[in-house]
């Protein structure tokens, strides 16, 4: 957002460490990418530095015994198990439009920043919780935020092995975990 970080964007390619070791290697940190993503990184390597400070909210999920789990930080319900079917971008989209789970039918794909407030960065391969979101697939899963630059045809998913965000072509099939 240019009118809170007017700085950020006048990089031509910039990336910002995070201080989140990466859960499979020690000598890996997390970091945000010019796309609007997420990456693993070897720590050596120098980046930009946006200081926060502590907020005293943690995210705190909830199994509601109806096959969803809600977070009550975001106030967001997901379906806690996908159906174990890859869909291209389209059909996911789709998928959790015409998706009636616990009596509710305002199922809808997640936009990224979403997505990743159910990835665990202590875990990976899933990179989540699975006593919450058991039988997780071991793969990407789509958001419904499209890429700015090939709008349409390129989209947004997270990388579960690692909880990685990623860019793919809308026709690649990945899997759906549903929100409302």
């Amino acid at each position: 957002n240019q009118t809170f970080f007017p700085q950020t964007g006048s990089k031509t390619f910039w990336q910002y460490w995070s201080a989140t070791t990466y859960a499979g290697s020690a000598s890996e940190a997390w970091q945000t990418t010019s796309e609007g993503g997420s990456q693993k990184t070897s720590k050596v390597g120098a980046y930009y530095v946006r200081c926060v400070r502590e907020n005293s909210e943690t995210s705190l999920f909830v199994d509601n015994q109806n096959e969803t789990v809600t977070d009550t930080t975001t106030n967001l319900t997901w379906q806690q198990e996908d159906d174990n079917v890859p869909k291209s971008w389209e059909n996911a989209i789709s998928y959790c439009e015409n998706l009636t789970l616990d009596n509710q039918s305002d199922w809808r794909l997640p936009n990224i920043k979403e997505l990743e407030t159910i990835t665990d960065d202590t875990q990976s391969g899933p990179a989540v919780n699975l006593t919450l979101f058991p039988n997780t697939d071991n793969f990407a899963y789509w958001s419904s935020t499209a890429h700015s630059t090939y709008t349409g045809t390129v989209a947004f998913a997270t990388n579960m092995p690692f909880g990685l965000d990623v860019s793919a072509p809308s026709h690649y099939e990945y899997y759906v975990r549903c929100v409302r």
